[in-house]
């Protein structure tokens, strides 16, 4: 039951990540996407650096603080873009390849999300909410840009499902709750 539940799950996540690829393109380019693209290529020159030069000081604030708002949000969207700049992918720099990484995370959302409804709620309520979220039109279209909005969103419902999980099967419930709030607090 558990394993074709979760194969359910992985067949709605790669329709997710297929629906998504697929229609990249169709959007624009919004305004924060090419400071998140130019602070990724940059980020992903620094890691495949093979010089020893990659810690040097001059370097570093001469590359990767290029732009002044290179840190406005965290750098999760840098390491998202990643692999649109690793030489050994053949898939070359583009807006689309660089909004692979949000969709691969959206994609591991949708798996969770249907893991986490089916269980509490049953496998057709997990599915109509699962379709229901993803083709709401103003969360399908921020699905598919390179910002922080969508893999956030993912990170937080994450942490609320494990949170969820860890509530209902731990015995030592008390300690590792008031942990887990004293991490999410810092």
């Amino acid at each position: 039951m558990q394993k074709a539940r979760a194969a359910r799950a992985a067949a709605l996540a790669l329709v997710v990540f297929c629906t998504l690829a697929a229609t990249l393109k169709d959007y624009g380019v919004t305004f924060d996407e090419p400071t998140y693209y130019l602070a990724s290529r940059s980020f992903g020159e620094w890691l495949t650096r093979e010089d020893h030069s990659r810690f040097d000081p001059d370097w570093i604030r001469r590359n990767l603080d290029v732009l002044p708002d290179h840190n406005v949000h965290p750098s999760l969207v840098k390491w998202l873009g990643l692999p649109a700049f690793c030489p050994t992918l053949p898939l070359g720099p583009s807006i689309g390849t660089f909004r692979l990484g949000t969709v691969a995370l959206v994609s591991i959302f949708f798996f969770a999300l249907y893991l986490h409804v089916s269980g509490l709620y049953g496998e057709p309520t997990a599915f109509f909410a699962s379709v229901l979220l993803f083709f709401t039109p103003r969360f399908f279209a921020h699905l598919h840009f390179a910002a922080t909005d969508a893999p956030l969103t993912a990170l937080w419902a994450w942490t609320f499902f494990s949170y969820r999980t860890l509530i209902r099967f731990d015995p030592w419930r008390p300690a590792r709750l008031w942990a887990t709030g004293i991490l999410l607090g810092l």
